[in-house]
């Protein structure tokens, strides 16, 4: 670790009022991945770690008392924390001189040049051609569900700036207005492309690094989340045994008051030894969805067969449903009603692979649709029995059929991603240090949708059931 990371360290632990000489826990550099948590000490199962208190978090809560009413009404938890970060950016390598949380921004990531959502902003710049060119490159490099869910990261950021940058107009530009809860910013600069970088650089943090916090009634309220020193300093793993963090009061009801604070445990099945990073796990999630949230995926054995992995194959299953227009579009009305239109993918574990059941049931109607050429109240009702569970199939020919249609997707999958494997990666001599694991964590998205349509493929050459 860096002298500055030290000494930026031991200023976060002093704002926190933490015992430094008897924490168990400490910052260490990673490769690729910034930094970890590591225990310090060996600790037996559910060792309490830290307790951050609750006023040095970053929430609605506690942000609240800085901002004018009329301001933080009109944000979501995330677009308000985004937009403190975004105001108490720190510039190079100072710290940020925010008054209320500078110890703790001034831990956070500086750069995400890794992340993929930051290629697909920085290549909406055409002052920096070479900069675009090399995220363009990068973009087009990603299956197409990955770079889907990559755009629609993309314009929830988009809308979440727009937000942001119409309150903070608002507040710049009325007369009179104390501005004492800001630096000074001005009209201009909020138009220009260095205010949309320097809100990106705020939102990836939001994004990768809150928690779920209960602040609301409601226990799936949008808002209960927010930002935990130190603890975002825990990397995750899919596997093994994970840090439990939970608040120091009763889960099950909201934090009514800053007095109580956000526990982290060790592992409650595990003894970890001094050394260790210790981990979180960022919710059970695809690679896709990792990939365009954090910028990284899982690891994968080089020599694995099967893996526990998903495919969408959204992009596939529309082409398939509108190769004739007037029925795809009776298609999708129909599967739009029932609620099944989208979000079709396969799946496999170590030692099984199945088709979602939304997708099966997409097809089931698709080939139903086409094989009467439309969709008449009989038929469709058929379809119904079988999605609302009153019959077992629509028949066996239209089983045969949607197979068949899986088997084909199978085929083109395996086709396009071995036909990316097999290209070879361009060597950029300005290229920075992180693109190398960009251009391996792509590869593993492609070997993903290769090996789990190879294994949706056996299960139905084998014996067609799942």
């Amino acid at each position: 670790m860096s002298e500055e990371l030290q000494r930026r360290w031991r200023n976060l632990l002093s704002w926190l009022g933490l015992d430094t000489q008897h924490l168990i826990v400490e910052c260490k550099q990673v490769a690729t991945a910034g930094h970890g948590l590591f225990a310090s000490t060996a600790c037996p199962p559910a060792t309490l770690l830290f307790t951050i208190p609750a006023d040095a978090m970053m929430n609605m809560i506690t942000l609240a008392p800085h901002y004018p009413p009329a301001a933080t009404e009109m944000l979501t938890a995330t677009q308000f924390i985004s937009m403190h970060l975004f105001l108490w950016r720190p510039r190079a390598h100072e710290d940020s001189t925010d008054p209320h949380f500078g110890p703790y921004i001034s831990t956070l990531p500086r750069c995400f040049d890794s992340h993929p959502l930051t290629w697909v902003v920085q290549s909406m710049d055409a002052a920096s051609s070479h900069a675009a060119a090399h995220h363009v490159s990068l973009l087009q490099q990603l299956p197409p569900s990955v770079a889907a869910r990559l755009q629609q990261l993309r314009t929830k950021f988009s809308e979440d700036w727009i937000q942001v940058k119409a309150v903070l107009l608002i507040q710049v530009t009325q007369t009179g207005l104390d501005m004492a809860w800001t630096p000074k910013i001005s009209v201009d600069y909020l138009k220009t492309f260095d205010a949309v970088m320097d809100f990106l650089w705020a939102w990836l943090n939001v994004n990768t690094r809150c928690v779920y916090y209960r602040l609301r009634p409601l226990k799936s309220d949008r808002d209960n989340l927010t930002m935990c020193p130190i603890l975002d300093f825990a990397n995750h793993a899919m596997d093994g045994p994970h840090l439990t963090p939970m608040p120091s009061g009763d889960s099950a009801v909201p934090m009514r008051s800053t007095e109580k604070g956000f526990k982290v445990y060790s592992p409650a099945d595990a003894v970890v030894q001094g050394g260790d990073e210790v981990y979180l796990r960022y919710g059970f999630h695809s690679n896709r969805t990792l990939f365009a949230e954090y910028g990284f995926v899982n690891a994968m054995s080089e020599g694995a067969l099967q893996i526990n992995g998903e495919v969408d194959v959204f992009d596939l299953v529309e082409e398939i449903i509108y190769s004739d227009q007037q029925l795809g579009k009776i298609t999708k009305n129909a599967l739009v009603m029932e609620g099944y239109w989208g979000n079709w993918s396969f799946h496999s574990t170590s030692d099984d692979a199945e088709p979602s059941w939304r997708l099966v049931t997409a097809l089931r109607l698709h080939h139903l649709v086409a094989a009467s050429g439309g969709a008449d109240d009989g038929s469709v009702s058929v379809w119904r029995d079988v999605v609302h569970g009153n019959r077992e199939i629509v028949s066996e020919v239209n089983e045969r059929a949607w197979k068949d249609t899986i088997l084909h997707i199978c085929e083109v999958l395996i086709v396009r991603a071995q036909s990316h494997l097999g290209r070879e990666s361009t060597n950029d001599v300005h290229e920075d240090d992180w693109v190398p694991w960009a251009h391996e964590n792509i590869r593993r998205l492609w070997r993903e949708e290769v090996l789990v349509a190879l294994a949706i493929k056996r299960t139905i050459l084998k014996d067609g059931k799942f």
